[in-house]
């Protein structure tokens, strides 16, 4: 809790801590690193959230915390997160077409404090 609280402050994403504790999940040693390094780098890239060095520190931070309770209780996240490696199941394409069949109406929206927009309105009906 406190290693995704921490980066979910710092980088406003707790997608990021998730992706984090995949990556410390499925790797160690030197492996652990280059991924950790890898997704520092695309941060780095992407937003403004300092350079490479201190988002890596941060990572760092975060492995010492979420590794704590790794080595303690094992992976958690196996029957969360489908291991994309697995060859047997095969994933399933969404075409972009297909989309428009799908609703969401704003009862099930507001019930996750999230609220449906058009044209960067909030819509009140």
């Amino acid at each position: 809790m406190t290693a995704a609280c921490c980066i979910g402050n710092a980088y406003e994403s707790l997608n990021l801590a998730l992706a984090l504790a995949l990556v410390l999940e499925k790797y160690d040693g030197d492996e652990r690193q280059e991924k950790l390094s890898e997704v520092a780098q695309l941060i780095t890239d992407t937003y403004q959230f300092g350079p490479f060095d201190d988002i890596l520190n941060d990572f760092k931070t975060f492995e010492l915390y979420y590794g704590i309770h790794l080595d303690e209780n094992g992976n958690i996240l196996d029957d969360i997160v489908p291991d994309i490696d697995d060859e047997d199941e095969e994933e399933e394409e969404i075409d972009v077409d297909d989309l428009s069949e799908y609703s969401v109406t704003f009862e099930q929206l507001i019930g996750r404090n999230f609220y449906h927009y058009t044209d960067c309105e909030i819509d009140n009906s």
